[in-house]
């Protein structure tokens, strides 16, 4: 076996290994294995060497190698292949490069967090929801608003709710009177701890999602209310009496 041929199959191991390495360190800082930060890492890690094998592949299989070469560096770009399509949903996520991890619909007076402080931890991200924090909302999810219904405080509560636990939030605190509900989602891969929080009102409900780690969430805070604002529509929408609309 020639030097040549060995490099094109170590660049496929490697790349295996490294596809390997992206469930592992995303699952690992969920299952407490290790902290979250070594798994950011890890996870980074991965990622650039393989961007960096599929530059390298790719500028190989353009000199059309012999075939006991190209194959190993074909099976190299394919094991790469999911990292270049995470980078790629990465970047277009962060692609204007305002950071934020703080969603609420709204942003004159945003829903305040009480029983979430004891479980958010001392290391968390502030729960202040600032005026930087608006400003950088209206410019990325300028559609981010209140629902606005025909409906009493309790009866905005009942489907605030039910919306919850439909998609599957788990809820540890709510307050029937006060129109209040508090709830904690968790992400599948990193195990990330989102905070929620819900405030009914008379013709109107608010939602507020807040990262407790990170600077930027990608987009995750301001997806987790669209579904609940979405699904919120929905169960009205069984009613042809009853309709919910942006303010």
């Amino acid at each position: 076996m020639s030097k040549t041929t060995s490099f094109a199959k170590l660049l496929s191991a490697s790349s295996l290994f490294m596809l390997c390495l992206l469930p592992i360190a995303a699952l690992g800082s969920r299952w407490q294995l290790w902290p979250y930060t070594l798994g950011l890492a890890l996870f980074a890690l991965a990622l650039l060497v393989s961007l960096a094998i599929q530059v390298i592949c790719a500028l190989w299989l353009i000199q059309k190698p012999a075939q006991p070469v190209a194959k190993p560096l074909r099976l190299a770009v394919l094991f790469a292949l999911p990292a270049l399509i995470i980078s790629a949903a990465l970047m277009r996520e962060n692609i204007s490069g305002i950071t934020l991890h703080d969603i609420s619909t709204n942003t004159a007076q945003a829903p305040q967090y009480h029983n979430a402080l004891q479980l958010r931890g001392e290391h968390a991200n502030s729960v202040k929801y600032t005026a930087d924090k608006a400003q950088a909302q209206s410019q990325l999810y300028p559609h981010i608003k209140p629902i606005i219904t025909q409906l009493n405080r309790q009866q905005n509560f009942q489907l605030a709710l039910a919306t919850a636990q439909h998609l599957g939030w788990e809820v540890h605190h709510q307050n029937r009177q006060s129109g209040i509900i508090e709830a904690v989602d968790t992400s599948f891969w990193f195990g990330f701890k989102d905070d929620i929080i819900i405030q009914a009102q008379d013709q109107r409900v608010d939602i507020r999602s807040t990262s407790r780690v990170g600077e930027s969430d990608l987009g995750a805070n301001a997806k987790r209310i669209s579904q609940f604002i979405a699904h919120f529509q929905t169960l009205l929408s069984v009613s042809p009496t009853i309709k919910a609309t942006p303010q």
